[in-house]
């Protein structure tokens, strides 16, 4: 097994064990957030996450949520080579599409 596909099954395993472990959970128990999506929607994913927790969210997140910035979204493709991200997106593309990473599978 290359490092590519080791950590992309590592990636998928912890992903799956997460979702599965949603499943047992009462309905509306839970809120399923992508970090992706806190970074790029922020006022967005803060407001779901208000209406979640029956809260006003800027009285809980004003000041108070750190995002980081957009471009440490892709960090891990400057870090890892073309085959790695390659092996990772095939190993994990089960989870990936649950996710909703579908940009990374074309």
């Amino acid at each position: 097994m290359t490092e590519g596909e080791l950590m992309g099954a590592q990636w998928a395993l912890l992903m799956h064990n997460s979702l599965q472990q949603a499943t047992r959970l009462p309905p509306g128990s839970h809120l399923l957030i992508r970090y992706e999506d806190l970074v790029l929607h922020r006022l967005e994913i803060v407001s779901k996450i208000s209406e979640f927790l029956d809260q006003r969210g800027d009285l809980i997140f004003d000041n108070k949520l750190t995002v980081a910035k957009g471009f440490m979204l892709d960090v891990w493709k400057d870090r890892l080579s073309l085959t790695q991200q390659q092996d990772i997106t095939r190993i994990a593309a089960s989870v990936m599409t649950q996710l909703g990473y579908t940009d990374f599978l074309e």
